[in-house]
């Protein structure tokens, strides 16, 4: 046993060496693919392999479509009801105003909403529990075989790209490069990154309720720096001192003033 273990550790630390080898090679003269640093520089698969669980959901859901459309099961119908002027699904059911009810979202008034059977892409419960006895060996088989062909694609370098570890990392978190300057950073819901967006009209009215100012204290003359959109909230000096000073329990002032008190 203790020989084959041996030979099984020899093999794995060659295939290291190897891999090591490889990666070295194919980053040598390169540079990051998105901001051009040539420091840092790590292998990258072109498309990220995405959690095990999320291609399990994607894959079944794509398998039970395609089952509905074979009519080997039924979809789940729900019958919805509407605003009639903006199409909104919450209102509020009035007992002795009229019109009775009233939209939450368009504040439009009317006595009846509009009903519509929308089918929901699921099935019963025991229709589910049936698809999935049936299918889920293959949707497990389908999904390691795909995993499988996208790890060797990556540990043999066919399908990967350069990017340094700056890039990386933002990479994982689901941002990209910003296409304005090349240098920060935005997420998917975003054009621009922060950097770049404070120069626009919008982004420095935004700029500014987030920027850092002095507040003095009217009491104490303590002096607290805190973000501008949060001003309002100290009209009341009893305000800044239940939330940002330290020393409330031991202030004589705020005792004299009622706000060392509980509320």
């Amino acid at each position: 046993m203790s020989g084959s273990t041996e030979a099984w550790n020899r093999r794995r630390a060659l295939q290291g060496r190897e891999r090591e080898e490889r990666r070295a090679k194919f980053l040598s003269g390169k540079r990051c693919d998105w901001c051009g640093s040539s420091s840092g520089l790590v292998v990258a698969a072109r498309a990220p392999l995405p959690p095990y669980i999320s291609q399990m959901k994607e894959a079944s859901a794509k398998l039970l479509r395609e089952r509905i459309d074979a009519g080997e099961y039924s979809e789940v119908e729900l019958l919805l009801e509407r605003c009639p002027h903006c199409g909104g699904t919450s209102f509020a059911r009035r007992k002795r105003k009229s019109p009775a009810l009233k939209c939450r979202n368009c504040r439009a008034e009317f006595d009846s909403p509009e009903r519509r059977t929308v089918k929901t892409g699921r099935v019963s419960p025991e229709q589910w529990k049936s698809f999935w006895e049936k299918y889920s060996d293959q949707i497990k088989e389908r999904l390691m075989a795909e995993r499988s062909e996208a790890q060797a694609k990556c540990r043999s370098l066919a399908d990967c790209i350069v990017l340094c570890k700056r890039c990386h990392f933002a990479r994982q978190k689901g941002m990209t490069l910003c296409p304005s300057c090349g240098k920060g950073y935005r997420r998917a819901s975003y054009d621009l990154c922060w950097e770049c967006f404070k120069k626009t009209e919008e982004g420095k009215e935004v700029a500014k309720r987030y920027e850092l100012v002095a507040y003095e204290h009217p009491w104490c003359q303590k002096k607290f720096g805190l973000e501008r959109r949060f001003l309002e909230l100290l009209n009341e000096p009893e305000v800044c001192c239940r939330e940002l000073c330290k020393d409330l329990a031991s202030c004589r002032i705020a005792e004299g003033h009622g706000a060392g008190r509980a509320p």
